[in-house]
């Protein structure tokens, strides 16, 4: 920690600095959580090598929150703006030292004023932390920028500016506060020198005159100071900072200061071997786990600190001990006395004075927070660090490169504006292609449910032989093909809803959906006695249902819907508005089977007809939807009946599979690469054997 680069020894604490730093570095550069990914091994390290679970607990919460906060992608201009900076103040003034606090006073049982001192430190320390992590975060992104070919790593200049004015006074004010802030001065050390001098030679006074003997008489040696309710005559000089000697009893005893709570010694009377001990238990409980404490300059090798061997810095100076040895004296006895008095006192003592400075400190922090942001202000807020790129290289035509700055040069207004308006170019253009890409998708998506509408395996091993394509304008369309079978019935249908895209998709699934399961209703019994009146039926019970239910919506059907009776070889249909279906005959004539009725959809109560031809065999039918006739290409000119006509002519001998393919190769030759701007169906339907049963 800042506050431990010199005295105090009592407030060392450097794993908080290196943990905390590291945790808020990880967090600067990567974001998300790795911040709270590094802080976990570093707690981990405190626990282990200095057994302070709090000290980890508090990393680790700081750092959960920290990142929790700036968690998303959208922090990333806030971060570089300083705003992690904040937060860490924020935390530390809210939850950190509270916390802190606490735990130290009720926990560890911390006094106080000492668990103040650490309060006030926790708090600077966190400061100073997160200045130094963005500091070192700045660095690293400008070597980074420098090493890496097109990198565009950006730093605050306000904030970096902020950070570097915080940081130098937070040094300044702490070179001047600290300068004599020491835990145990040469004063200090001389006072406890002197005290316990004063001691061991009253010890020896009182041997003299009542010789001691056993441990006995060191019990009743040390006794407290009278509790002087009434004022003497003569006050006795120095009786409330030095050991005296007093009579009680017919005794001499040694009268201990009032600020003196509890003191062991030992010493050596001549002729026995064993040193005496006040008292026992102390040396040999306490004594045995103690250590000599390396940490301190002592002014004399008459003084010592023996502390406990495990714990922090902190908790091993709070359980320690001032030792003094007494130099021998040849004139007189006992020798050998070593006194040994409570370091606490001392640094509670100490702890006012630390306060008062270290709270000085935090003042001066929150001070520095605020005028170097007022300072930093007027400078540009952000600059890119930038190195130049090799001369071959050009980002010319490129909208999304912006123009930039030396590390050197600053911002300027002008181009800040511009940047800022090709970023919002930039961020629409992203957000169309974005949107593009999920209509994109969500046509495919379309476009595959569609086909599982259209028939996929046509009927085998009849009379006729059946094949039909559908090839949409866009990725959906509107148009239809159906063919199925039901108690040897044979049905087909060709339909055209109006429009193209999603909208007619839509209502074609209503549609063929409708006209499927109408028909299987209708003709679920096998033996109809009219057939034709059957399929009048269907058609109407659709036209009924799209025209009152959404006739509004202004999507109407045309649809040719056949039947083909393989006992009679006759050929029913009900054309609804279609267009006109074509019968080719054995002997080259047409036959065109023309509308019996308007569209579906338009008008409820609508009335339709049906019609019925023969259906010889080798004889084959094409229904077909206006995208056939109406191909246009790059004159505009249409495809037409006669060209359709022509065609049929020309491949009525080969399968339907067959005149299907070069149908539809025949459109695309007569497009030549012209759009395609309406849907393209088309069914062949072929008689084989009239005689099949």
């Amino acid at each position: 920690m800042l506050i431990t680069l010199k005295a105090p020894t009592l407030f060392l604490g450097i794993r908080i600095l290196l943990g905390s730093c590291c945790s808020l570095i990880a967090l600067l550069l990567y974001r998300s959580y790795w911040g709270l990914a590094v802080a976990v091994p570093s707690s981990l390290a405190t626990i282990l090598m200095f057994g302070d679970p709090l000290t980890a607990i508090r990393l680790l919460g700081e750092m959960g929150v920290i990142s929790w906060i700036n968690r998303k992608k959208e922090s990333d201009h806030a971060i570089r703006s300083g705003r992690v900076i904040r937060h860490v103040v924020a935390y530390a003034l809210l939850i950190g030292c509270p916390f802190l606090f606490l735990t130290e006073t009720h926990l560890h049982g911390t006094p106080s004023d000492v668990a103040l001192t650490l309060t006030y430190k926790n708090f600077i320390n966190s400061t100073f932390n997160v200045l130094l992590a963005y500091a070192g975060y700045s660095w690293i992104e400008l070597r980074r920028n420098k090493r890496v070919e097109g990198s565009e790593h950006r730093i605050s200049i306000k904030t970096l500016t902020s950070v570097i004015l915080m940081l130098g006074c937070i040094l300044l004010s702490y070179s001047l506060i600290t300068r004599e802030f020491l835990i145990a001065s040469d004063r200090g050390q001389m006072m406890i020198i002197q005290r316990n001098h004063s001691l061991a030679s009253l010890i020896q006074r009182v041997h003299l005159t009542d010789p001691i003997e056993e441990v006995n008489d060191l019990a009743d040696l040390l006794v407290e100071p009278v509790n002087e309710a009434a004022p003497k005559e003569k006050p006795k000089r120095n009786k409330q900072n030095e050991y005296d000697i007093d009579l009680r009893n017919g005794r001499l005893v040694i009268s201990k200061p009032k600020d003196e709570r509890e003191v062991w010694y030992t010493l050596k009377l001549k002729g026995k071997q064993e040193p005496l001990t006040y008292t026992d238990s102390f040396f040999s409980k306490k004594l045995p786990r103690l250590s000599e404490y390396q940490h301190l300059r002592m002014i004399s090798p008459q003084l010592k600190i023996m502390t406990p061997t495990v714990g922090s810095r902190l908790d091993r100076l709070m359980g320690g001990y001032w030792v003094y040895s007494h130099p021998n004296n040849n004139y007189g006895e006992p020798s050998d006395i070593k006194i040994y008095t409570h370091l606490d006192g001392f640094i509670t003592s100490l702890s006012a004075s630390s306060n008062a400075a270290l709270k000085l400190l935090a003042e001066v922090v929150l001070i520095a927070l605020l005028v170097s942001n007022v300072i930093a202000n007027r400078l540009t807020h952000e600059w890119i660090a930038i190195i130049p790129k090799h001369q071959g290289e050009s980002a010319a035509g490129n909208l999304e490169e912006p123009y930039r700055q030396s590390p050197i040069v600053e911002i300027n207004s002008s181009v800040k504006s511009i940047n800022e308006r090709t970023a919002e170019i930039i961020a629409a253009k992203k957000q169309i292609e974005y949107l593009n890409a999920i209509t994109q998708r969500q046509l495919s998506t379309a476009a595959e449910i569609q086909r599982f509408f259209l028939t996929g395996s046509f009927p085998q091993n009849l009379s006729y032989e059946v094949s039909g394509l559908t090839r949409p304008a866009y990725d959906v369309g509107g148009d239809w093909y159906d063919a199925f079978t039901m108690n040897g019935h044979s049905f087909f249908v060709v339909a055209d809803v109006c429009d193209k895209g999603v909208g007619a998709a839509l209502f074609m699934s209503v549609f063929r959906t409708l006209i499927r399961y109408s028909t299987l209703f209708s003709f679920k019994q096998g033996q109809i006695p009219d057939v034709q009146r059957a399929m009048v039926d269907v058609i109407s019970d659709v036209n009924h249902y799209m025209s009152s239910n959404h006739g509004s919506c202004m999507y109407f059907a045309t649809v040719f819907f056949g039947h083909v009776d393989e006992e009679t070889s006759e050929l029913s249909y009900v054309s609804a508005g279609h267009e006109t279906a074509l019968l080719r005959r054995c002997d080259g004539n047409y036959l065109q089977l023309e509308a019996t009725g308007p569209a579906l959809g338009i008008f409820d109560g609508a009335v339709y007809g049906s019609s019925s031809v023969q259906f010889e065999a080798e004889e084959t039918i094409l229904a077909y939807s206006d995208g056939v006739t109406d191909a246009r290409n790059p004159s505009g000119e249409r495809y037409g009946m006669d060209r359709l006509k022509q065609f049929f002519d020309s491949h009525h001998l080969q399968t339907v599979e067959d005149m299907q393919k070069d149908l539809l190769q025949s459109l695309d030759e007569f497009m030549q690469g012209t759009e395609q701007f309406d849907d393209i169906t088309m069914m062949f339907i072929k008689r084989t054997n009239s005689d099949h049963h």
